[in-house]
This record gives structure tokens, C-alpha cells and sequence, in this order.
């Protein structure tokens, strides 16, 4: 018994006669009646009774036709399922990035994502650079967003966007006068210092070496937002990415361009040797999209329009 065969049964039995399936398959009134023949054949019992020119189901028949129906249903319900796969519209989405895009970045991007595919369900975890290269390396996790380059083996990486440092200043600072906070402003004065976890560090530290100067390090917070929330309490300063001082700004605080410019770079990071997935390069694309549309630090440095002093 084949599908050719179970095709021609089903027609004949809803359309009644041989004709009839004929006209429906495209195909000859002879055709139809030898695909019969061989089905009988193989089943061993009659299907139709011939009579007067017709075809009369057996109770067989009917009996076999509720199975060739629900055969066939289940067989639409595999071709809307591999639809659904190959249009990334089922399956299970994990995701590892680091906090200062975790918090509202990427559940932006997922919202709308998810929005389109409501048979989709999604994991999101906030890790650190490091623990996010690891991760993606022990196929824990589809995609990973982590600072900077990851020289990891078994890690696939393409650069996301990149990320522009500013200053986040309490409103009524001296500094939040100026156009732009130089790194020479920052001799002597307040600031509050990310952990020497935080690998967004690197590039503020190796600016603020080069200008010779020394701050006063008055706190050192874990992530950029608790450095936000004491700028807003007016404890100090802050030097901080763009998207976490957009996302945290109030009527408290001020922000300013720093320069010389500090930028670091938001890497895109994937199982090298992971079966390809058509649900998780349809988020990788998502993610490349709403980085051009957020520009993610070069559109936001734009609006302070820096004049050198």
C-alpha cells in the first residue's frame, strides 16, 4: 500500500465514481482503476462492489477510510509544522548577553520578535562577558551577546555594534555646564568607577591613564545602572555606556559626550559547530536590525553635538 494508492481511495470515495476521481487527480479513468486494483490486491478484501457502472463501498472501505482521513490530516499537520520551521515560527529560543544589554535591549528585540511567532517560548539569561563565552562554547545557549572579542575554540563570532561611552552627570554638576566632559575635567573630581569586573573598564581606564589625570574614586558599583542611580542621588559622575544612560536618564541627570572617545565593541557570539538553525537565524537577523535601527551609541553621541573646548 502506497500514498499513490490511499490519494486515488480517498478520492473515489468522496467523489463517488471513477470519473470523478479521474477529473480531481488529472489523471485517465484507466489510471484510477489499476491503482484500485493493486490496493485490493495488497489488502486482500474488495473495497467497492461494482454495480451498474458504480463503485459501492464496502463497510471495509468506510472503516479504511476513516484512517486514510485522520493519515491525511496528520500529514497537513506536518506540512503546517515544517512551515512553521522553516519560517522560524516554532521552537525554543536561549539567549545569554550581559547586563547592560539584558535588562532592556534585548527584551525589547525579543518582545517584538516573539510577538510574531506565538508558538515560539524563549530563555534569557544575564551573565557576564565571560561566563556568556563559556556558555555559547558548551552549546548551553543559541546565541550570546558579550563585550568584545572572545578568542574561545568552538565559538563563532561577528562583531553586533558598538557601544560608546558618556558622561552621566547629577544636574547642577559644574561639569554638566559644558558641552562635552573631557578627561582632563576629571582630575580631582568625584566619580563614581565601575568594578574591575566589568570589562568595559578597559578602554576608560587605558583614556583615562593616557591623559594623565586621577579622579577620585569615590564608589565602585557592579553594573552601570547602579552607577546611574547614585548619579541621580548626586553622589558623583559616572562614565558609562550610552544605552544604559539613555535607558536610566531622569530630570536629575545630565549627559554629556566624553572624549576623547571611548567605544567598545558588542559581539555577536554562536556554537561554531551547532546544527544550523532556521529559528535562531531568524533572531540573529532580528538583533543585527534593531542595531542599525538603535545605532547604539553613535546615533545617541550625535544628539550631544561635541565642540572641542
Amino acid at each position: 500500500m502506497n500514498v499513490r494508492q490511499l490519494e486515488v481511495f480517498k478520492a473515489v470515495m468522496e467523489t463517488g465514481t471513477v470519473t470523478g476521481a479521474a477529473e480531481r487527480l488529472l489523471v485517465s479513468q484507466p489510471a484510477v482503476s489499476k491503482q484500485l486494483r493493486r490496493l485490493e490486491d495488497e489488502l486482500g478484501f474488495p473495497v467497492f462492489e461494482r454495480a451498474g457502472g458504480r463503485l459501492v463501498p464496502t463497510g471495509e472501505a468506510h472503516a479504511l477510510y476513516d484512517q486514510v482521513e485522520r493519515v491525511y490530516a496528520g500529514l497537513d499537520q506536518l506540512s503546517r509544522f515544517s512551515d512553521d520551521l522553516r519560517q522560524a515560527r516554532h521552537g525554543r529560543l536561549v539567549v545569554a548577553a550581559l547586563p547592560i544589554l539584558s535588562t532592556r535591549w534585548l527584551p525589547r528585540v525579543l518582545a517584538r520578535f516573539l510577538a510574531e511567532r506565538p508558538e515560539v517560548a524563549a530563555s534569557v539569561m544575564t551573565r557576564r562577558s565571560m561566563e556568556v563565552v563559556e556558555w555559547v562554547a558548551a552549546h548551553q545557549v543559541d546565541v550570546g551577546i558579550a563585550l568584545m572579542g572572545a578568542d574561545r575554540p568552538g565559538v563563532a563570532q561577528e562583531p553586533l555594534m558598538q557601544l560608546e561611552i558618556v558622561c552621566a552627570v547629577p544636574r547642577g554638576h559644574r561639569l554638566a555646564q559644558r558641552p562635552v566632559v573631557w578627561a582632563a575635567d576629571l582630575h580631582d573630581e568625584s566619580c563614581i568607577w565601575l568594578s574591575s569586573f566589568d570589562r568595559s573598564r578597559i578602554p576608560i581606564d587605558r583614556a583615562i591613564d593616557e591623559a594623565r589625570v586621577r579622579p577620585r574614586r569615590r564608589v565602585e558599583a557592579f553594573m552601570a545602572s547602579v552607577a546611574c542611580a547614585m548619579v541621580e542621588e548626586g553622589v558623583a559622575l559616572a562614565l558609562i555606556d550610552v544605552v544604559t544612560a539613555r535607558e536610566n536618564l531622569s530630570e536629575r541627570i545630565v549627559l554629556r559626550p566624553f572624549r576623547p572617545r571611548v567605544a567598545f565593541d558588542i559581539t555577536l557570539l554562536r556554537p561554531a559547530h551547532a546544527p544550523r538553525s532556521q529559528l535562531t537565524d531568524a533572531f540573529v537577523s532580528a538583533l543585527k536590525r534593531h542595531a542599525v535601527e538603535s545605532r547604539a551609541g553613535r546615533a545617541e553621541a550625535a544628539l550631544f553635538s561635541p565642540q572641542r573646548r
